[in-house]
């Protein structure tokens, strides 16, 4: 990547080849080069990390990077468009030092006060790939990735610590809003559920001041300061001398948040809401139907099914293209083509109805429901009798 090689050596390159298209002399000789310093590039990607790296278009609403010790080659602002129909590269990010530890550290510290919203972007895996004890240390090829992500990125954390942050941050958050509406403490709820991806925890609200808070978690009492940090949306705790910021997507159920490489969505409710909800019978799911959305933005290739046709888990369905990709749409159930709700050439957004697949009962299920009939059956008659 040029951008790299002009950070180390000083040389604009692309200047140079276009003086060279213009007909002039490169009167740039190979033992004068002098590489000084390590840089490193981080490509900032309209796509989504935790849906198999899925493009992601759309406008972007929110696009802030720091410019402290950094270059930034972008092309784009908040208010403009990603289209489908282009690469999904927004943003490059080089971090220049003497020494590879401390371009890692400016590389960090950036990503994690760059804010992206209006599309998903990739962000939260390269930090946690910074993150990884063997990138720090240069044991890295081009295996790296297959390697460590076997299974893709899912931005699990790397430690109970970083959970229990992220459910302090978002607590600081929801009190911090109630207090700037209410201005009345004695209102708050004192007892709190937080359930994250990962893990449950419960939260008892000791005292509660503007930046200020004393809780018990996990039988344990600490006390935090905090600070809303804008533009972009963060929350900084600081706890027992260190410091953690995260960044927020969503400040409302579910939180939504990145702190470094590990990605949540935390559900916050008062202790006494989850015994209500508890109570409340739960909704059946339509098991007769189900149907196949559109992961992204994309236009409608081929379509490689017709209505009525049997399909199975895995079997391909359609093609999708989006920034200059091809995406096979693949069935998650196996059962009949009831409706193709597209057409080729269509334009489709995310989560778009795409084809209604009419469930095929197994045999066991089939079995489960006639013995809930005749079990329905003996109940009544007993009850009649």
């Amino acid at each position: 990547e040029h951008p790299v090689t002009e950070q180390i050596t000083g040389i604009d390159i692309v200047k140079e080849m276009i003086k060279i298209a213009e007909g002039k002399t490169l009167k740039i000789k190979q033992k004068s080069l002098k590489p000084k310093g390590w840089a490193i590039e981080s490509r900032i990607c309209a796509e989504n990390p935790k849906n198999n790296f899925l493009p992601s278009a759309g406008r972007i609403t929110e696009f802030k990077i720091p410019s402290k010790n950094i270059r930034i080659d972008t092309g784009f602002s908040e208010g403009k468009e990603v289209s489908v129909y282009y690469d999904s590269l927004l943003a490059k990010i080089i971090a220049f030092a003497a020494t590879r530890k401390d371009a890692i550290r400016i590389m960090v510290d950036t990503l994690q006060k760059t804010y992206i919203k209006g599309i998903s972007s990739n962000l939260s895996f390269l930090l946690d790939i910074y993150e990884k004890q063997e990138f720090k240390e240069g044991k890295i090829d081009t295996n790296f990735i297959s390697k460590f992500y076997k299974d893709g990125y899912v931005g699990k954390p790397k430690s109970n610590i970083e959970i229990e942050v992220g459910a302090i941050a978002t607590i600081c958050l929801e009190l911090d809003n109630q207090y700037r509406v209410s201005k009345n403490k004695i209102s708050f709820y004192k007892n709190w559920n937080i359930k994250s991806i990962y893990k449950e925890l419960e939260i008892e609200v000791i005292s509660f001041s503007e930046n200020l808070i004393s809780m018990k978690l996990n039988d344990l009492i600490c006390t935090a300061s905090y600070e809303i940090i804008y533009p972009g949306f963060f929350v900084k705790v600081h706890i027992n001398n260190n410091s953690y910021l995260t960044k927020f997507y969503s400040a409302s159920n579910p939180y939504k948040f990145n702190i470094k490489g590990y990605y949540d969505e935390i559900y916050l409710r008062p202790t006494k809401i989850i015994r209500y909800l508890k109570k409340l019978p739960h909704k059946k799911s339509n098991t007769k139907n189900q149907i196949i959305k559109s992961p992204m933005p994309a236009k409608v290739v081929e379509i490689l099914v017709k209505k009525g046709d049997k399909v199975e888990i895995g079997d391909k369905l359609l093609i999708l293209d989006a920034m200059k990709m091809e995406n096979l749409v693949c069935s998650d159930f196996s059962g009949v083509v009831r409706d193709i709700l597209v057409k080729k050439n269509d334009s489709v957004i995310v989560n778009q109805d795409l084809i209604i697949i009419k469930n095929k009962l197994k045999d066991n299920q089939k079995f489960f429901f006639l013995r809930s009939g005749l079990s329905y059956l003996t109940q009544n008659m007993t009850l009649i009798h």
